[in-house]
């Protein structure tokens, strides 16, 4: 058996559920640049958009440049950037 190409896994935030976000994104080497995580991060979405989520949250390290393009390109704006961090926060707005 083949090693998966890819994982994400999902979080529902408050009790209402009002925002949802990829807890753990992670496409192999060698099956980069080939849409995957792309394809991972639209579906995390509409699995949002189905449970009833307003928007969808992630973080990411400020030197993933392939990410952050990534997100950008998905509609994520950046909301928060903690002072003296790493990490960068994105959200999409859910319509």
């Amino acid at each position: 058996m083949s090693e998966p190409a890819g994982h994400e896994v999902t979080r529902r935030e408050r009790p209402l559920a009002w925002a949802a976000g990829p807890e753990d994104l992670f496409v192999a080497e060698s099956a980069r640049g080939r849409g995957l995580g792309a394809a991972v991060v639209r579906l995390a979405v509409e699995r949002a958009r189905a449970r009833g989520c307003r928007r969808v949250e992630l973080d990411v390290n400020e030197q993933n440049v392939p990410a952050l393009g990534l997100y950008r390109r998905l509609g994520f704006e950046v909301s928060h950037k903690p002072p003296g961090g790493r990490d960068v926060l994105m959200r999409l707005r859910l319509g």
